[in-house]
């Protein structure tokens, strides 16, 4: 195990949580995170869904990017730190199951972390935690990642569901953004290095047959001179190109308006200048050539591990991390 951990609930408690470090803001106490299950984002027809999505399109998004956002916010969240966990944890599998997961909600409103209350836990044979009572040994791999998928289709689709009711926008599109998100899980982090074991589960994931989505996004392993990290290609795309604000086209597209440019986009839009008048897509957009979208998301890695270099930090991309120094 990339990041080892004595039993399940003690890697649920460490290495699952820690993996959502770089998206979790902390709130004000006078506006603390709100907890919302499953059962509550969908009661009264997804009331605290329709919320958010009033929230959005009133500050400007149109309501079909509004929805794709969510999607991704809710689907592709939860299927990332489900990929991720397998790759930084053997194989480990972590299944909601009855209803029992949560998202958590920041007050500016966007989700940035997902708990599981008591999860299905599959794990290949061999693992070490093979033996267990609380764990379930499933020696066929396509059978440990049709299972997992199917736990987290099974899962996020009331909510899927309910964003088509709230915007004209395609539900297999809205797949995308979920196979999105298990594509993402080792391309947005530095906690694990980035080996092919791990790049393996995830492609299985991504390609299991029946998933309800059409197209599956492309994951690539790309050496460097300091370590290896994740690009990827998505299959979907989220439409933040079609805000009357966005003309970033950057790593990330921010959803706040008075958003203000810092040193590193400035210097990327130097670097990689899309044409005048030309959409601005995403880093990892489908919409630009596969080739264009590893060449940006490359440059952000390597700028990412100059800060890490300049502040004294460890990079674990260059080296199998320690599970304690990681906190």
């Amino acid at each position: 195990m990339l990041l080892p951990a004595e039993t399940p609930r003690d890697f649920l408690d460490g290495p699952y949580a820690r993996f959502f470090r770089p998206h979790f803001e902390e709130a004000s106490p006078e506006r603390p995170h709100r907890v919302l299950s499953l059962a509550e984002i969908v009661a009264d027809d997804a009331a605290a869904l329709r919320a958010v999505h009033d929230g959005l399109t009133g500050r400007g998004s149109p309501p079909p990017a509004a929805s794709t956002y969510l999607a991704g916010w809710f689907g592709g969240i939860a299927a990332a730190v489900t990929a991720y966990a397998m790759a930084a944890g053997a194989g480990a599998a972590f299944l909601p199951r009855d209803g029992g997961i949560a998202w958590y909600f920041h007050p500016a409103g966007w989700t940035d972390r997902v708990a599981l209350a008591e999860p299905e836990v599959l794990v290949p044979d061999g693992h070490p935690w093979t033996g267990r009572p609380d764990v379930t040994v499933v020696a066929d791999d396509a059978e440990r990642h049709r299972r997992t998928v199917d736990a987290l289709v099974t899962a996020v689709e009331p909510i899927i569901a309910a964003l088509t009711r709230l915007a004209k926008v395609s539900r297999t599109n809205l797949w995308h953004e979920v196979a999105d998100g298990f594509a993402s899980a080792l391309v947005y982090q530095a906690q694990i290095p980035v080996t092919p074991e791990g790049m393996a589960e995830v492609r299985a994931l991504i390609a299991v047959p029946g998933a309800p989505w059409r197209r599956k996004p492309v994951i690539e392993r790309i050496a460097t001179d300091w370590g290896a990290v994740c690009a990827m290609h998505k299959a979907g795309c989220c439409l933040a190109y079609t805000e009357p604000h966005h003309a970033d086209g950057g790593e990330e597209h921010d959803h706040d308006h008075d958003h203000e440019e810092d040193d590193d986009h400035r210097l990327f839009h130097q670097l990689f200048p899309d044409p005048p008048g030309a959409p601005a897509y995403c880093a990892n957009c489908r919409l630009r050539p596969i080739e264009d979208c590893f060449e940006r998301q490359l440059w952000w890695r390597n700028r990412e591990h100059q800060h890490r270099v300049a502040a004294g930090a460890p990079d674990p991309l260059s080296t199998v991390p320690d599970a304690a120094a990681l906190g």
